[in-house]
Parts: C-alpha cells; structure tokens; sequence
C-alpha cells in the first residue's frame, strides 16, 4: 500500500489506520530532529545585524522567562 483508501476519514478502515499509524510514528521519531534543523536555519538567516534570529530568539525568550512570562498565547 502507497497511500490510503479512502478520500473521507469516515470512509477509512483498519488496514488505512494501521498505515497511517506507521508513517505517525516515523514521523514523529523526527520531531526534534526537525526542532534541531529549524534552529539551526535561525543561526545563518538574515544578515547584517548584530545577532542572529537564533540568538535573538534566545534573548526575547531568557527575558520573557525572567519576567515570568509562561504563557504559550501568541
């Protein structure tokens, strides 16, 4: 199988889950491999400042901590 069945979850079965569930699973194993490349790309981005997007988001996120600022709300 290259792909599920159905077009509407609703339409799925258990061998469409039983996929899926596979291909979540190897996707999410990558998740901080992926958090790592994306910080990563902050560190070589813009440039011309005096800091970098990574360091200047380690330095708004240190602030807002110290300033106890928690909130996820954007």
């Amino acid at each position: 199988m290259q792909h599920v069945k159905f077009v509407e979850v609703r339409d799925s079965d258990a061998e469409d889950c039983t996929f899926l569930r596979a291909h979540e699973l190897a996707y999410t194993a990558q998740t901080a491999g992926r958090l790592v490349h994306a910080l990563e790309a902050l560190e070589d981005s813009i440039g011309g400042y005096q800091v970098s997007r990574l360091i200047h988001s380690l330095q708004s996120a240190t602030r807002a901590h110290r300033d106890g600022q928690t909130s996820t709300r954007l």
